[in-house]
């Protein structure tokens, strides 16, 4: 009986546990008596250890056996109803001791049990810790079964709830965590990326730790950065479904997506955690990275292309990709991303919010880095004929007192509306 689970309480503060057990329909026997005779197992022939407050079954190879025989004599004539009468604290120890004993028909009996007990979860359990921590342990033991039980619950459950479940109680917010580190070590393994990916998502869209440097939020977006982004799936690959990300969204999801394209935009110094050495019984694949310098600068131009892409068709997301593009400058500019900057900037005329991010960091450029080499932000003045200059790095004229560059090759001029002379409304790297 003793070997049913990998330890049980007998005195002090645990010894509810052995109650417990001996209290089962399939069981009915006296604490105090097994207690005497795990005393006399002890002395002859020493297959019963007192570790403390517990006793456990010892060495390992004997705990199968007698687990086996007692999964024989009280388990398997009804292993549905003896799952069921087994007390929650105990049954987690069960199904941990279950899995170290080569039995099929037991996995499969406690698989059947557990796959109706999760398809019998409603949205308010994934703020209690336990039951979490139940769900994410048979997903971890049998993710092909249990994964899309628990991608199925969380998805049906609207973001506002789920947010308000995780912030309330201590439990719920324990359970998020347990939801958060299950995708990012899901999103470890090539297979179950999109799964992960998804998971990570929905818990972003509820955010409630905003505060935690490995919250979901930030976990998500660093699933697409260029370096240490937690995953082996190749950058060209999670830049696809970045984009097909960006085409959906809408509200805070834009957000979310926005935010992970400019990790892309940084590509600067990043750190992160070792992941786990073992996932889901395996050693995961190593963390994608670029080869060279080339296919990282290579990298970050295919999100800069994207971003052009979708900015060309207007909407939402494409004022929200050229916000992100204007608050970048720097490291962009420094990276040689003239070219890709203005395709995504546009040539036509700049929203006034834009216009005001634009300056700002064109400002804080030159002041930084542009110094000694005289590089001149200057606005573009209509030709003498009256003409607008209507086209990008046409009709550039240096306003009065304003010194020309020295070299062409590292300007940074701003195009006039040509209803405005003074007023520049887009952006012409040269």
């Amino acid at each position: 009986m003793v070997s049913l689970i990998p330890r049980v309480g007998y005195r002090d503060d645990v010894a509810n546990e052995l109650k417990q057990l001996c209290a089962h329909p399939a069981i009915k026997r006296d604490p105090q008596q097994i207690v005497e005779i795990a005393t006399r197992l002890k002395q002859s022939p020493g297959f019963i250890a007192f570790g403390g407050r517990y006793l456990y079954v010892t060495p390992t190879l004997i705990a199968q056996v007698a687990f086996q025989s007692a999964w024989a004599r009280g388990v398997a004539p009804d292993p549905p109803g003896f799952l069921r009468e087994l007390p929650a604290d105990l049954l987690d120890g069960f199904v941990e001791q279950a899995r170290r004993v080569p039995n099929p028909e037991l996995a499969r009996a406690i698989s059947d049990f557990f796959l109706k007990w999760a398809a019998a979860l409603s949205p308010r359990d994934l703020a209690d810790e336990a039951t979490t921590i139940r769900l994410v342990r048979l997903v971890e033991t049998q993710p092909e079964l249990f994964l899309p039980l628990l991608q199925g619950l969380v998805h049906r459950t609207p973001s506002e709830e789920l947010r308000a479940l995780h912030a309330q109680t201590l439990k719920g917010q324990n359970a998020r965590r347990q939801l958060v580190w299950l995708g990012e070590k899901l999103a470890h393994l090539p297979e179950y990326f999109p799964s992960a990916e998804e998971l990570l998502l929905k818990l972003a869209l509820a955010e409630s730790e905003p505060h935690l440097g490995n919250s979901a939020t930030r976990v998500w977006t660093s699933l697409y950065r260029i370096v240490l982004s937690g995953t082996p799936v190749a950058f060209p690959d999670r830049l696809n479904l970045l984009e097909h990300r960006l085409r959906e969204a809408r509200g805070a999801q834009l957000l979310l997506a926005v935010a992970a394209f400019d990790e892309i935009l940084t590509d600067g110094p990043v750190t992160g955690l070792a992941g786990p050495p073992v996932i889901l019984g395996r050693v995961p694949p190593p963390v994608w990275r670029p080869t060279d310098n080339a296919e990282r600068q290579a990298c970050r131009r295919a999100g800069m292309e994207m971003a052009a892409r979708l900015c060309s068709e207007g909407g939402p997301v494409g004022d929200a990709l050229r916000t992100a593009v204007a608050e970048r400058l720097s490291p962009l500019f420094l990276a040689g991303c003239f070219e890709q900057v203005e395709a995504i900037l546009g040539e036509g005329p700049l929203p006034d919010p834009l216009l005001a991010v634009l300056t700002r960091e064109l400002e804080e450029f030159t002041d930084t880095f542009c110094r000694e080499h005289e590089v001149t932000v200057q606005r573009r003045q209509p030709k003498p004929d009256g003409g607008g200059g209507n086209g990008v790095g046409q009709g550039e004229i240096p306003e009065e007192g304003e010194p020309g560059p020295r070299s062409s090759n590292s300007r940074v001029v701003c195009s006039p509306d040509t209803g405005d002379a003074s007023r520049p409304t887009g952006l012409s790297c040269r």
